[in-house]
């Protein structure tokens, strides 16, 4: 959690490769970051400047199903956990088994 949204995207297929090689079969793996739809409502001056690799929950997803089986994305706004309508949500997770 908190990690992907920090790795330059160019170094990010070596990241999840080396993150998907080191879990055993049927073990979970949680990455959650800001979603890219909530970095374009928080004022530049309040932004994380490392934030430098928030993606979409499609997009999201999309990437983790290149090194899991099996890929469950949730949504979060506040302390609410969901399924719903992703482009409002703040927070993006990706639930993924190897």
């Amino acid at each position: 959690m908190d990690v992907l949204e920090h790795i330059p995207s160019s170094q990010e297929r070596s990241f999840l490769s080396n993150l998907a090689d080191s879990v055993l079969p049927g073990s979970p793996v949680i990455i959650g970051m800001p979603s890219v739809e909530s970095q374009a409502i928080i004022p530049q001056e309040k932004r994380d400047v490392g934030h430098i690799n928030c993606q979409s929950k499609d997009q999201l997803k999309q990437n983790m199903k290149s090194y899991f089986k099996t890929v469950f994305t949730f949504s979060m706004n506040d302390e609410t956990l969901h399924t719903g309508h992703s482009l409002m949500s703040h927070y993006i997770i990706a639930l993924c088994v190897k």
